[in-house]
């Protein structure tokens, strides 16, 4: 009865008897004491042990949005379902908005625990997306649990720049890899590092990272930045007392998602830094209660993304901007190369959005267009001008609603990405373009409202 079921990095099954922290193979055989297990594994071996994790790239719950020209927060017909009602997603009633992310997990999943640590402070270029690191996170993202000791090898003080380039391009190449292990490891969700303090595991320290115009990540000082995005709070109160009562259900599970989230990925660090019957238990128990919310998903930063694109099409845009209606937006197989949301208004004018988790900030990527050759932030007209330039690149591919169905104009044309390129193209070239970031306040597991931040792009 005092017996934990565990696996080990290589799959083999183990268990752990928490009064003695003996460690027996299946066959009953005694293995090893924790102890021993603490002081010998390796690094690598210590991020994976105790950490139930699920990796895909198939997992992000696909949003399923209400049609173009329906009013935003209003009942409205998609796909035979009326906005409001319930809609399978990821194995839990959704109701037409859906939850979360812009498809497929992959690149854009990366570092669930990136939204809640700290990150690169005063950084140049940064200022706007500045990690201001917050106390307790450094320590428990340092290997071994320490401040990430050197090899043998040559100190960075010590290499040539070629090695130096080597050793980047294999962090880049980690990042990148599939699995996500090493990036969520380091790396916060937006990119950066969860410590300044934090090194690899071979001791070297890590670059912040930048999307390149494929989704992939890439090192952020390999090219020079534009200005960083500049903003102003909305006066408004966007608080749970503001939202409409029809509303306020979905959002609430939202936030009960991202809290289990949360509690999922902190039980994992407290682990792994400290392997104790204690800390396994309330592992266990943060991955039942994981579990019960959010069966057969994996934890991922999609969880937390979707508790910011549902305040922003359920609270935020509907209470702000009360005749903004949803536009569907061509979705790209990994979620690069798009905005968020895009909303119209009656007077014509389109309003972008980004939505954002509780501690995520605007993010960089590499330019295009007009802006090839530098790295460019989310909130920017640099930005804008690429992601238009990216857009008009895979022209033809098509928006489609939440049910499916192509979306069509007054015409009865396809609505494709080279159209809304050009509609966005021309709303910025008029002045009829607004820039907004709606991002979620943390809460205890019920909705706690957001805040609304307008870019400054003219």
């Amino acid at each position: 009865e005092n017996s934990v079921r565990m696996e080990t990095p290589k799959g083999e099954v183990v268990y752990l008897d928490t009064k003695t922290l003996i460690m027996h193979n299946a066959d009953g055989t005694v293995r090893e004491s924790l102890d021993t297990i603490r002081h010998e594994a390796s690094a690598e071996q210590r991020v994976g042990d105790g950490a139930r994790q699920e990796h895909g790239s198939g997992a992000s719950r696909e949003r399923e949005l209400v049609g173009a020209g329906a009013r935003v927060g209003e009942d409205a017909t998609v796909g035979g379902a009326r906005v409001g009602d319930s809609v399978a997603a990821g194995g839990r009633g959704s109701d037409g908005f859906g939850g979360g992310g812009r498809g497929g997990g992959g690149l854009e999943d990366a570092g669930r625990a990136g939204d809640d640590a700290v990150g690169d402070a005063g950084r140049a270029g940064d200022d706007a997306v500045g990690d201001a690191g917050r106390a307790g996170d450094e320590a428990g993202d340092a290997v071994d649990g320490g401040a990430g000791a050197a090899d043998d090898g040559a100190k960075p003080g010590e290499r040539t720049p070629e090695e130096q380039k080597k050793i980047i391009e294999e962090q880049i190449r980690k990042a990148n890899d599939p699995d996500q292990t090493w990036f969520e490891k380091f790396y916060r969700s937006d990119g950066h590092r969860k410590s300044i303090k934090t090194l690899d595991e071979n001791g070297d320290e890590l670059p912040i990272l930048a999307k390149d115009s494929d989704g992939g990540w890439i090192a952020k000082d390999s090219l020079p930045p534009k200005p960083g995005a500049r903003s102003t709070l909305d006066p408004g109160t966007f608080d749970r007392g503001s939202v409409r009562s029809d509303q306020i259900g979905h959002l609430d599970e939202a936030a009960m998602d991202r809290k289990v989230s949360k509690d999922l990925t902190n039980a994992e660090r407290a682990y792994r830094e400290d392997p104790s019957a204690e800390n396994l238990t309330k592992l266990n128990e943060a991955q039942d209660a994981f579990d019960a919310q959010l069966p057969g998903r994996p934890n991922n930063s999609s969880i937390a993304e979707a508790l910011g694109e549902q305040a922003a099409m359920r609270h935020v845009i509907p209470q702000r901007f009360p005749d903004a209606q949803w536009i569907d937006l061509p979705k790209t197989p990994n979620g690069a190369n798009m905005f968020d949301q895009l909303y119209r208004r009656d007077d014509g004018t389109l309003v972008i959005a980004e939505a954002k988790a509780p501690q995520a900030k605007p993010m960089w990527r590499k330019g295009a267009g007009e802006a090839d050759g530098w790295m460019v932030q989310q909130g920017t007209r640099p930005y804008i001008e690429t992601i238009i330039a990216e857009m008009r690149k895979n022209q033809n591919l098509i928006a489609r609603d939440g049910a499916g169905n192509p979306v069509v104009d007054s015409a009865g044309r396809p609505v494709t990405n080279g159209t809304i390129a050009q509609q966005i193209f021309d709303a910025l070239d008029d002045g009829k373009l607004e820039y907004v970031m709606v991002k979620a306040a943390e809460n205890p597991g019920t909705y706690a409202g957001a805040k609304l931040e307008h870019f400054e792009i003219y």
